[in-house]
């Protein structure tokens, strides 16, 4: 038996399952406690793969897995290849660097091996297939793809979710139906707040394990919630995404960080910490991009859903940096309701969004708060989990530059829905 026969055996034998639980984590929805049982002990088999970007997605991809012993690697091909155990010609092999995470309160595994591996060197515009796993244990995951951005500006979608925080069963049904609705997105942000306790290991698991059959073809770009900080610093959000570097000095690396997606640049903010720690740094970075869509995202709305949910000092610190180089889009979570406001320029409302930034607030998982009537509010409704649909369309011949946002329930109404031209 040759050896690729031998590996596509043990495939066989020690597959990943990639799904999820139709058990509610309630655990989740607790206030933390010293002893606590993960309903997903880490096992032999990877698990809880997910994709980021910490490079350029052109030519790069960050894989991250779960085991229980410290060695990992990927292969992969070109997607021509079904399954790169079964290719004709050897699949790639990316190492993975391992880290032994911590969790003393869980009864059942205090610790477990978070792996990454930094996939470069890719093709633009490919899709390839991969799989992860240890030669040693001999388990590896079922195949998965992702695919690269296209080396040229071309149309594309991605997606955008408020926080999940709990009720994950159902917020894995949100994203299982974005991803069904649109299996060509490029990417998913994610606003804050996935957890609730942040540095408990089990909360990780109930939202990794309920997402990871979408999450390990479409990559997460997330930002810090309040929720991520519970315990301290964001540590388990620091080491289960591999995030860009280079963000604000002084700021812990992969707190904040930029993203350049075809003709869009993306800024994602830390609103955990000090916004004038990164009002300089959010300057610089809109200032010295040429790209035609500019987007901004982090947790805490400047433009909140109630006067007590008010954030003055964000508001006051990045409004006017938004407004100086015309942010098209801000994202938000934290506030658990829909909400869109008019297009928005020195705290007043504008006439078209050529004048002025759209703010946005949105919720995906089960936690829902009442709003108040603001005047700045064009759309907004409550108790409703929702994901919404970005489409970036570049100028084709005559056609003007455009931009739709489609905001769709559980059950694939469209619930709100805008759009700028360029």
């Amino acid at each position: 038996m040759t050896p690729r026969h031998v590996l596509a055996a043990l495939l066989a034998v020690c597959i990943m399952t990639i799904g999820w639980s139709d058990t509610e984590p309630t655990s989740a929805e607790t206030e933390a406690t010293p002893s606590r049982t993960s309903l997903f002990p880490a096992g032999p088999r990877p698990d809880q793969v997910v994709l980021s970007w910490a490079g350029d997605p052109r030519s790069s991809v960050s894989i991250q897995w779960r085991s229980n012993g410290p060695g990992g690697q990927v292969l992969y091909l070109p997607a021509d290849a079904v399954n790169p155990f079964l290719a004709p010609r050897p699949p790639l092999v990316a190492r993975a660097e391992t880290t032994r995470i911590a969790d003393a309160g869980l009864t059942n595994y205090p610790f477990t091996y978070w792996h990454t591996a930094r996939l470069t060197k890719l093709r633009p515009g490919t899709r390839y297939t991969y799989v992860v796993g240890d030669p040693q244990s001999g388990c590896w995951s079922a195949p998965r793809t992702f695919r690269t951005a296209p080396a040229r500006t071309e149309p594309f979608s991605f997606l955008y979710l408020g926080d999940a925080q709990y009720g994950f069963s159902r917020w894995a049904a949100l994203l299982r139906a974005a991803y069904r609705h649109r299996p060509d997105a490029a990417f998913a942000l994610m606003a804050g707040d996935l957890v609730t306790r942040g540095n408990d290991r089990d909360d990780w698991d109930d939202f990794l394990t309920h997402g990871s059959d979408v999450l390990s073809q479409l990559p997460v770009v997330p930002t810090i919630g309040n929720h991520e900080c519970k315990g301290g610093s964001p540590r388990m959000y620091l080491q289960t995404f591999d995030l860009p570097r280079g963000g604000a000095p002084g700021l812990e690396p992969e707190r904040c960080y930029t993203l350049n997606y075809g003709n869009v640049l993306f800024v994602v903010l830390d609103s955990m910490s000090p916004p004038d720690s990164q009002t300089a740094w959010l300057d610089q970075a809109l200032g010295n991009s040429s790209a035609r869509w500019k987007f901004v995202m982090f947790h805490h709305p400047p433009y909140s859903s109630r006067e007590d949910r008010d954030n003055k000092e964000l508001r006051e610190a990045w409004v006017p940096v938004f407004d100086k180089h015309h942010v098209d889009i801000v994202f938000c979570g934290h506030d658990h309701a829909y909400m869109r406001t008019y297009p928005m320029r020195g705290g007043q409302r504008v006439a078209s969004p050529a004048e002025g930034t759209i703010y946005m607030v949105s919720v995906a998982g089960t936690k829902m708060y009442e709003q108040a009537d603001r005047d700045y509010m064009e759309a907004r409704f409550t108790d409703t989990i929702v994901y919404s649909v970005i489409e970036i369309l570049p100028q084709i011949a005559q056609a003007p530059e455009r931009l739709g946002l489609k905001t769709f329930d559980l059950d694939g109404q469209l619930r709100d829905e805008f759009s700028i031209i360029k």
